[in-house]
């Protein structure tokens, strides 16, 4: 499951809410694997920084003929680059750390805005996105007509965006 359209600067679609129903547990699992690797990535300090940069220097020698040779002490000219890559490297963090927590709660708001609609809404949603029913037989299953159907899946997925819009957990990330 992607989560790139899950941040502050990207406006929640239908679409996105989709994809979160569609994914169920396991994408709140692939959020907290990704969260736990940037917690790891934030400890790392300046050493690992270097080590990682001179590794990446190495390959670079290796790869290309005109680079071998080059001492690692040439690999940054000055100090300053090193201070200006330890800043980006922690200021991609941080904002990589801010989508991961507004991705968490965006998700647990759309779960949250699910298990508030009404219990038709609910288990027309279940069988089409959790379960996977062909359209047809949801509306069968519910003694409905499909158009029926398309009609109340927009309202419950358009239901659980405008509760997403009412508490935006903006004001909590960042």
């Amino acid at each position: 499951m992607a989560f790139e359209n899950l941040t502050p600067d990207h406006a929640l679609t239908e679409k996105d809410v989709v994809e979160v129903l569609k994914g169920g547990e396991d994408g709140r699992e692939s959020l907290a694997r990704r969260a736990r690797y940037m917690a790891r990535e934030a400890r790392c300090g300046r050493d690992d920084l270097i080590e990682s940069l001179m590794l990446s220097a190495r390959n670079v020698r290796e790869v290309l003929p005109s680079n071998r040779g080059m001492p690692h002490d040439r690999v940054f000219e000055t100090a300053g680059e090193l201070e200006w890559m330890e800043k980006e490297r922690e200021r991609r963090i941080r904002r990589e750390m801010r989508d991961l927590c507004y991705a968490e709660q965006t998700i647990s708001l759309i779960w949250d805005a699910y298990y508030r609609l009404d219990p038709e809404g609910r288990e027309l949603l279940q069988e089409y996105y959790l379960d996977g029913e062909p359209a047809a037989a949801v509306a069968g299953k519910l003694d409905m007509s499909e158009s029926t159907f398309w009609r109340k899946r927009k309202r419950s997925v358009n239901t659980i965006l405008r509760f997403c819009e009412r508490h935006s957990p903006t004001q909590h990330c960042g």
